[in-house]
Protein backbone atom coordinates (compact mmCIF):
# COMPACT_ATOMS: atom_id res chain seq x y z
CA UNK A 1 0.00 0.00 0.00
CA UNK A 2 1.45 3.39 -1.03
CA UNK A 3 2.05 5.79 1.79
CA UNK A 4 0.03 9.02 1.89
CA UNK A 5 2.07 12.08 0.98
CA UNK A 6 2.61 14.63 3.74
CA UNK A 7 3.25 18.09 2.28
CA UNK A 8 3.99 21.30 4.12
CA UNK A 9 5.78 24.62 3.81
CA UNK A 10 9.21 24.65 5.46
CA UNK A 11 11.79 27.36 6.00
CA UNK A 12 14.83 27.01 3.78
CA UNK A 13 17.03 27.86 6.77
CA UNK A 14 15.61 24.87 8.72
CA UNK A 15 16.71 22.31 6.13
CA UNK A 16 20.14 20.82 6.69
CA UNK A 17 22.22 18.74 4.31
CA UNK A 18 24.52 16.06 5.70
CA UNK A 19 24.18 13.16 3.26
CA UNK A 20 25.13 13.27 -0.41
CA UNK A 21 24.33 10.50 -2.88
CA UNK A 22 25.98 12.38 -5.72
CA UNK A 23 29.73 12.83 -5.62
CA UNK A 24 29.31 16.53 -6.46
CA UNK A 25 26.78 19.15 -7.49
CA UNK A 26 26.18 19.82 -11.17
CA UNK A 27 26.63 23.62 -11.54
CA UNK A 28 24.90 23.69 -14.94
CA UNK A 29 21.80 22.07 -13.42
CA UNK A 30 21.72 24.59 -10.55
CA UNK A 31 21.89 27.45 -13.07
CA UNK A 32 19.15 25.90 -15.21
CA UNK A 33 16.87 25.47 -12.18
CA UNK A 34 17.62 29.01 -11.00
CA UNK A 35 16.72 30.48 -14.39
CA UNK A 36 13.50 28.45 -14.56
CA UNK A 37 12.48 29.44 -11.03
CA UNK A 38 13.06 33.12 -11.80
CA UNK A 39 10.86 32.64 -14.88
CA UNK A 40 8.05 31.36 -12.65
CA UNK A 41 8.34 27.61 -13.28
CA UNK A 42 7.10 25.50 -10.36
CA UNK A 43 9.17 22.52 -9.17
CA UNK A 44 8.20 19.34 -7.30
CA UNK A 45 8.46 19.50 -3.49
CA UNK A 46 11.78 18.81 -1.82
CA UNK A 47 12.00 15.52 0.05
CA UNK A 48 12.95 15.97 3.72
CA UNK A 49 12.84 13.84 6.85
CA UNK A 50 10.88 14.79 9.94
CA UNK A 51 14.08 16.19 11.45
CA UNK A 52 14.49 18.44 8.35
CA UNK A 53 17.37 16.48 6.79
CA UNK A 54 17.32 16.84 3.02
CA UNK A 55 16.64 13.49 1.33
CA UNK A 56 16.24 14.69 -2.25
CA UNK A 57 16.46 18.08 -3.99
CA UNK A 58 20.04 19.30 -3.49
CA UNK A 59 20.10 21.17 -6.82
CA UNK A 60 16.65 22.65 -6.23
CA UNK A 61 17.69 23.75 -2.74
CA UNK A 62 20.73 25.53 -4.17
CA UNK A 63 18.56 27.17 -6.84
CA UNK A 64 15.99 28.31 -4.25
CA UNK A 65 18.86 29.86 -2.29
CA UNK A 66 20.02 31.68 -5.43
CA UNK A 67 16.47 33.01 -5.86
CA UNK A 68 16.47 34.16 -2.19
CA UNK A 69 13.40 32.12 -1.34
CA UNK A 70 12.63 31.83 2.37
CA UNK A 71 10.01 29.05 2.33
CA UNK A 72 9.43 26.10 0.02
CA UNK A 73 7.03 23.18 -0.21
CA UNK A 74 8.43 19.87 1.03
CA UNK A 75 7.25 16.30 1.26
CA UNK A 76 7.98 14.81 4.69
CA UNK A 77 9.22 11.22 4.81
CA UNK A 78 10.27 8.99 7.68
CA UNK A 79 13.05 6.50 6.80
CA UNK A 80 13.48 3.87 9.50
CA UNK A 81 17.29 4.03 9.54
CA UNK A 82 20.29 5.62 7.81
CA UNK A 83 20.57 2.90 5.18
CA UNK A 84 16.95 3.43 4.13
CA UNK A 85 17.56 7.21 4.13
CA UNK A 86 20.49 6.71 1.71
CA UNK A 87 18.49 4.31 -0.46
CA UNK A 88 15.53 6.69 -0.58
CA UNK A 89 17.79 9.55 -1.64
CA UNK A 90 19.52 7.48 -4.31
CA UNK A 91 16.29 6.11 -5.78
CA UNK A 92 14.80 9.61 -5.95
CA UNK A 93 17.83 10.71 -7.98
CA UNK A 94 17.87 7.66 -10.25
CA UNK A 95 14.12 7.53 -11.01
CA UNK A 96 13.02 11.18 -10.89
CA UNK A 97 16.14 13.24 -11.38
CA UNK A 98 16.90 14.85 -14.77
CA UNK A 99 20.53 13.76 -14.53
CA UNK A 100 21.00 10.04 -13.95
CA UNK A 101 23.60 9.07 -11.32
CA UNK A 102 27.03 8.46 -12.83
CA UNK A 103 29.19 5.45 -11.98
CA UNK A 104 31.14 7.69 -9.59
CA UNK A 105 27.86 8.73 -7.91
CA UNK A 106 26.88 5.07 -7.48
CA UNK A 107 30.30 4.20 -6.01
CA UNK A 108 30.01 7.17 -3.66
CA UNK A 109 26.61 5.92 -2.45
CA UNK A 110 27.96 2.39 -2.04
CA UNK A 111 30.68 3.77 0.24
CA UNK A 112 27.97 5.42 2.37
CA UNK A 113 26.16 2.10 2.68
CA UNK A 114 29.38 0.27 3.61
CA UNK A 115 29.82 2.83 6.39
CA UNK A 116 26.37 1.75 7.61
CA UNK A 117 27.48 -1.93 7.68
CA UNK A 118 25.47 -2.81 4.58
CA UNK A 119 28.20 -4.98 3.08
CA UNK A 120 26.81 -7.77 0.90
CA UNK A 121 26.28 -7.12 -2.79
CA UNK A 122 22.72 -8.46 -2.51
CA UNK A 123 21.82 -6.05 0.31
CA UNK A 124 23.46 -3.06 -1.40
CA UNK A 125 21.72 -3.80 -4.71
CA UNK A 126 18.38 -4.06 -2.91
CA UNK A 127 18.82 -0.70 -1.14
CA UNK A 128 19.87 1.00 -4.38
CA UNK A 129 17.15 -0.66 -6.44
CA UNK A 130 19.77 -1.91 -8.93
CA UNK A 131 20.69 -5.35 -10.27
CA UNK A 132 23.31 -7.18 -8.22
CA UNK A 133 25.43 -8.07 -11.25
CA UNK A 134 25.52 -4.39 -12.20
CA UNK A 135 26.75 -3.10 -8.84
CA UNK A 136 29.00 -6.04 -7.88
CA UNK A 137 32.18 -4.80 -9.67
CA UNK A 138 31.63 -1.30 -8.29
CA UNK A 139 31.29 -2.68 -4.77
CA UNK A 140 34.59 -4.54 -5.21
CA UNK A 141 36.31 -1.34 -6.33
CA UNK A 142 34.87 0.70 -3.45
CA UNK A 143 35.90 -1.94 -0.89
CA UNK A 144 39.44 -1.94 -2.30
CA UNK A 145 39.67 1.83 -1.96
CA UNK A 146 38.16 1.70 1.52
CA UNK A 147 40.85 -0.79 2.56
CA UNK A 148 43.54 1.60 1.32
CA UNK A 149 41.80 4.50 3.12
CA UNK A 150 41.95 2.55 6.41
CA UNK A 151 45.67 2.04 5.91
CA UNK A 152 46.22 5.75 5.22
CA UNK A 153 44.25 6.70 8.35
CA UNK A 154 46.47 4.39 10.38
CA UNK A 155 49.61 5.87 8.76
CA UNK A 156 48.42 9.41 9.49
CA UNK A 157 47.59 8.55 13.11
CA UNK A 158 51.16 7.34 13.61
CA UNK A 159 52.69 10.23 11.67
CA UNK A 160 50.73 12.78 13.73
CA UNK A 161 51.95 11.15 16.94
CA UNK A 162 48.43 10.18 18.07
CA UNK A 163 49.12 6.44 18.17
CA UNK A 164 51.89 3.92 18.12
CA UNK A 165 51.96 1.54 15.11
CA UNK A 166 50.50 -1.38 17.09
CA UNK A 167 47.66 0.81 18.42
CA UNK A 168 46.89 2.22 14.95
CA UNK A 169 46.85 -1.24 13.38
CA UNK A 170 44.32 -2.43 15.95
CA UNK A 171 42.20 0.75 15.76
CA UNK A 172 41.85 0.74 11.97
CA UNK A 173 41.89 -3.00 11.41
CA UNK A 174 45.05 -3.29 9.32
CA UNK A 175 47.99 -5.67 9.51
CA UNK A 176 50.93 -4.33 11.51
CA UNK A 177 53.45 -5.55 8.89
CA UNK A 178 51.59 -3.72 6.10
CA UNK A 179 51.30 -0.60 8.26
CA UNK A 180 55.03 -0.48 8.99
CA UNK A 181 55.76 -0.84 5.28
CA UNK A 182 53.31 1.99 4.46
CA UNK A 183 54.90 4.25 7.12
CA UNK A 184 58.32 3.69 5.57
CA UNK A 185 56.94 4.58 2.14
CA UNK A 186 55.38 7.78 3.46
CA UNK A 187 58.62 8.92 5.06
CA UNK A 188 60.41 8.47 1.74
CA UNK A 189 57.79 10.61 -0.02
CA UNK A 190 57.98 13.35 2.63
CA UNK A 191 61.71 13.70 2.05
CA UNK A 192 60.94 14.59 -1.56
CA UNK A 193 58.98 17.74 -0.60
CA UNK A 194 55.34 18.98 -0.51
CA UNK A 195 52.60 16.47 -1.28
CA UNK A 196 50.47 16.56 -4.43
CA UNK A 197 47.47 18.14 -2.70
CA UNK A 198 49.54 21.06 -1.40
CA UNK A 199 51.08 21.63 -4.82
CA UNK A 200 47.71 21.41 -6.58
CA UNK A 201 46.00 23.92 -4.29
CA UNK A 202 48.99 26.26 -4.27
CA UNK A 203 49.10 26.18 -8.07
CA UNK A 204 45.35 26.80 -8.29
CA UNK A 205 45.58 29.78 -5.91
CA UNK A 206 48.48 31.29 -7.83
CA UNK A 207 46.75 30.83 -11.18
CA UNK A 208 43.58 32.52 -9.98
CA UNK A 209 45.41 35.46 -8.36
CA UNK A 210 47.60 35.98 -11.42
CA UNK A 211 44.57 35.85 -13.72
CA UNK A 212 42.56 38.18 -11.47
CA UNK A 213 45.43 40.64 -11.16
CA UNK A 214 45.98 40.65 -14.92
CA UNK A 215 42.28 41.26 -15.57
CA UNK A 216 41.98 44.05 -13.00
CA UNK A 217 45.10 45.70 -14.40
CA UNK A 218 43.53 45.73 -17.87
CA UNK A 219 40.34 47.06 -16.34
CA UNK A 220 42.17 50.01 -14.77
CA UNK A 221 43.96 50.72 -18.05
CA UNK A 222 40.60 50.83 -19.84
CA UNK A 223 39.16 53.13 -17.16
CA UNK A 224 42.18 55.46 -17.29
CA UNK A 225 41.77 55.62 -21.07
CA UNK A 226 38.07 56.54 -20.53
CA UNK A 227 36.99 53.34 -22.33
CA UNK A 228 34.98 52.32 -19.25
CA UNK A 229 32.65 54.47 -17.15
CA UNK A 230 32.50 54.42 -13.33
CA UNK A 231 29.19 52.57 -13.60
CA UNK A 232 30.78 49.88 -15.79
CA UNK A 233 33.70 49.55 -13.37
CA UNK A 234 31.28 49.13 -10.46
CA UNK A 235 29.32 46.51 -12.40
CA UNK A 236 32.49 44.48 -13.04
CA UNK A 237 33.53 44.63 -9.38
CA UNK A 238 30.02 43.61 -8.27
CA UNK A 239 30.17 40.71 -10.70
CA UNK A 240 33.47 39.54 -9.22
CA UNK A 241 32.09 39.82 -5.68
CA UNK A 242 29.05 37.74 -6.67
CA UNK A 243 31.36 35.14 -8.22
CA UNK A 244 33.44 34.93 -5.03
CA UNK A 245 30.28 34.39 -2.99
CA UNK A 246 29.42 31.45 -5.25
CA UNK A 247 32.95 30.10 -4.74
CA UNK A 248 32.49 30.42 -0.98
CA UNK A 249 29.18 28.55 -1.15
CA UNK A 250 30.79 25.81 -3.25
CA UNK A 251 33.61 25.54 -0.69
CA UNK A 252 31.05 25.26 2.11
CA UNK A 253 29.30 22.49 0.17
CA UNK A 254 32.53 20.49 -0.16
CA UNK A 255 33.35 21.13 3.49
CA UNK A 256 29.91 19.75 4.45
CA UNK A 257 30.67 16.65 2.40
CA UNK A 258 34.00 16.27 4.19
CA UNK A 259 32.40 16.72 7.63
CA UNK A 260 29.73 14.13 6.78
CA UNK A 261 32.56 11.63 6.20
CA UNK A 262 34.55 12.39 9.35
CA UNK A 263 31.53 12.85 11.57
Amino acid sequence: MAREKVLRKVKLSDIHVDTFVRKSLIPELVKKYTDLMLAGVKFPPLLVSGSMRLVDGRHRLEAYTNCQESEVEAEIVDPKDEAEFIGMAFKANSTKGPAQPTEEDIKHTISLLLDQKVVSSVAIAEVLGEREEYVRPMIKDVKSKAKRAKMMKAVNAVADGDMKPVEAAEEFGVKIEDLRQAITGRRRKEKKGPNAAQLLLAGSDRSYLISLGHGLNKLMDAYNASDLSPAQMTAVYDQQKAFLKKVERRLEDWHSRYMSKVG
